[in-house]
C-alpha cells in the first residue's frame, strides 16, 4: 500500500522543482494519504480503491504546487536587480528556451537598453529588468518552427513625471550557437560581449554600440546614428555600414571585411585583415599598428593615416585630403604616388623612384616588386615612410 501511494504521489511531484518547501509538502501529504487510505481499508476497500478514494478526497494537489512555484519565481525575480544610471531595476520577466529548437532568432527592440552575451547553461535566456512589474510591458515571444521571434512589449507614452519608465533587456545565447541572430534596435544603447555564435546581423538606428570579446563566422552591422566601439573580435566575414558617428576598432581579426562610412572619424588599432575595403565619405580614417594583405582605403573628403604592414596590394586614395602611410617592416614593394594639386614623397630607406610629373612618382623599395602600394589624392599631399 505504501509503495502504491508513493508511486501516485511521485507522478504528481516529478514535474516540479524539488525544494525544501516541496519536500515538506510531500511528507505532509504522504502522511495524510496514508491515514486516509488505511481508514478506507478498514471500511472494506482494496488497496487500489482505498488509495484512489484518498487521492480524490485530497483535491487537486497541482494547484498548490503551481502556487508554490509561482511564489518562488517571483521571489527569485525580485532578488535579482541592476542599476541603470540612478535607477534600480528589478528582474521583472525571464523566459527560457531550449537552444536546440531554433536555428534563427529575431529580436526587435524598440527603446530599451540591450545587452547580448553567453548563457552558461546552454539555453536561451531572455531577461527584462524594469522599474515596474506590469506584464503588458514584457516582451512578446513567438515560436515559428525553427525561428524564435522576440519583440518589445508595450511602452507607456506617459508613465508619470516623478518616475519615468526604465527598462533593460538581456539576451543570453549558448556558446557556439550555430544559428543566426538578427537584431533591430530603434533607439537605445546596445552592448554585445563574450558572444560566440555562427552569424549575427543587426541594425541599430539610434544609439551607441559596444562589442567586445566575441567571435562570429559572419557579422553584419548597420549603424544609422551613434558611436561604435569594437574590441577583441574575430570573424571570417564582416560587413559594416555606419551613416553618422565615430567608430573605434581595436584588436579585430577578419579574413574579409567591407566598411562603408558616411560621416565620422574612424580609427583601427592593432587589427588584422586578409582582405579589407574601406570607404569613407566625410571624416578622417586612421589605421594604427595594423596588418592587411589586400587593402583598399578611400575617402571622399578627409585625411587617411595608416600604419600598415604585410600587404601584397595596398591602394589608398582621397578626393580631398592628405595621405600618410607608414609601412614599417614591409621590406620590398613597388609604389605609385600621385597628387593632382599637392606633393608626393617616399622617404623609405633603399627607395628609388622616377618623377613623372611634380605630383606623380613611381618607384620601388628594395628589390622585390611583387608587393604593390598605390596612393593618390586629388587635393592633398601623399607621404610614404
Amino acid at each position: 500500500m505504501e509503495e502504491l501511494l508513493k508511486q501516485k504521489l511521485d507522478a504528481v511531484f516529478q514535474n516540479y522543482e524539488e525544494t525544501a518547501e516541496t519536500k515538506d509538502l510531500y511528507q505532509e501529504v504522504y502522511g495524510n494519504l496514508l491515514d486516509a487510505t488505511q481508514a478506507h481499508k478498514s471500511d472494506g476497500l482494496s488497496d487500489q480503491e482505498a488509495s484512489e478514494q484518498a487521492f480524490f478526497e485530497m483535491g487537486d494537489l497541482r494547484e498548490v504546487l503551481d502556487e508554490m512555484a509561482q511564489e518562488k519565481n517571483q521571489t527569485n525575480l525580485a532578488k535579482e536587480s541592476l542599476r541603470q544610471g540612478n535607477t534600480q531595476l528589478s528582474l521583472a520577466n525571464e523566459v527560457i528556451f531550449k537552444s536546440a529548437d531554433f536555428s534563427q532568432i529575431s529580436l526587435n527592440n524598440q527603446t530599451d537598453e540591450l545587452e547580448i552575451s553567453t548563457a552558461k547553461d546552454g539555453k536561451i535566456h531572455l531577461k527584462e529588468y524594469m522599474n515596474t512589474q506590469n506584464p503588458a510591458f514584457f516582451a512578446n515571444t513567438i515560436e515559428n518552427g525553427a525561428e524564435l521571434k522576440i519583440e518589445s512589449g508595450q511602452r507607456p507614452k506617459l508613465f508619470g513625471l516623478p518616475r519615468p519608465f526604465r527598462a533593460k533587456m538581456l539576451l543570453l545565447l549558448p556558446e557556439n550557437f550555430q544559428g543566426k541572430l538578427s537584431v533591430q534596435a530603434m533607439t537605445g544603447n546596445l552592448k554585445i560581449y563574450q558572444l560566440r555564435i555562427a552569424e549575427l546581423a543587426f541594425d541599430c538606428r539610434s544609439g551607441n554600440l559596444t562589442m567586445t570579446d566575441s567571435e562570429f563566422s559572419q557579422l553584419q552591422m548597420k549603424l544609422t546614428s551613434g558611436n561604435a566601439k569594437l574590441e577583441n573580435l574575430i570573424t571570417e566575414k564582416l560587413d559594416f555600414e555606419a551613416k553618422s558617428g565615430n567608430v573605434k576598432v581595436q584588436q579585430l581579426i577578419a579574413e574579409e571585411a567591407d566598411f562603408t562610412f558616411k560621416s565620422g572619424n574612424i580609427t583601427f588599432d592593432d587589427s588584422h585583415f586578409k582582405k579589407v575595403k574601406m570607404q569613407l565619405h566625410s571624416g578622417n580614417l586612421k589605421m594604427i599598428k595594423s596588418f592587411a594583405l589586400l587593402a583598399q582605403l578611400q575617402a571622399h573628403s578627409g585625411n587617411i593615416y595608416g600604419e600598415i604592414t604585410g600587404f601584397s596590394l595596398l591602394e589608398v586614395g582621397s578626393d580631398n585630403g592628405n595621405i600618410k602611410l607608414y609601412v614599417g617592416n614591409t621590406d620590398s614593394f613597388a609604389f605609385e604616388l600621385r597628387s593632382d594639386t599637392g606633393m608626393t614623397k617616399c622617404s623609405c630607406s633603399d627607395s628609388s623612384y622616377e618623377v613623372k610629373t611634380q605630383g606623380y612618382k613611381i618607384g620601388q623599395v628594395g628589390g622585390n616588386t611583387e608587393n604593390i602600394l598605390k596612393a593618390w589624392s586629388k587635393r592633398g599631399n601623399v607621404t610614404v615612410k
